[in-house]
């Protein structure tokens, strides 16, 4: 059995830690985009996304310059290589960009760099 001394203590020792707790639960929601988490295949991916989508604003920048009577359901693969003759892009990898046109233009980009492969990349496309 505790003393009225030892409740005391217990107590303040029980409050103090559910304090401490809610503050570090806290901190962790707003600090999280500070821990890193993920790994480096996940940071790939985020600067992955960097060059599908300049190759992707690159492409359709080109689709409007040279194909701009695209029909519906037609398919069109548009190389990197392509896209670097003609001034387009400046980058350092290999890819190329799947153009459709449903009821309106869907491009999907696809890069191979040296730090980075788009996930489902065919180099039969290159």
């Amino acid at each position: 059995m505790l003393s009225s001394k030892g409740t005391a203590k217990a107590s303040f020792l029980v409050t103090f830690l559910i304090i401490f707790l809610i503050c570090g639960v806290y901190c962790f929601f707003m600090m999280k985009d500070y821990f890193t988490f993920s790994s480096k295949n996940s940071e790939e991916r985020k600067e992955s996304n960097n060059y599908e989508v300049t190759l992707n604003n690159v492409t359709k920048k080109y689709i409007n310059a040279y194909y701009s009577d695209l029909k519906e359901d037609e398919q069109l693969i548009i190389k990197l290589s392509t896209l670097k003759k003609y001034g387009y892009i400046d980058l350092n990898c290999t890819g190329y960009s799947i153009v459709k046109k449903d009821v309106k233009l869907k491009i999907e980009s696809y890069v191979k760099c040296d730090d980075y492969v788009t996930p489902n990349y065919n180099s039969e496309y290159e």
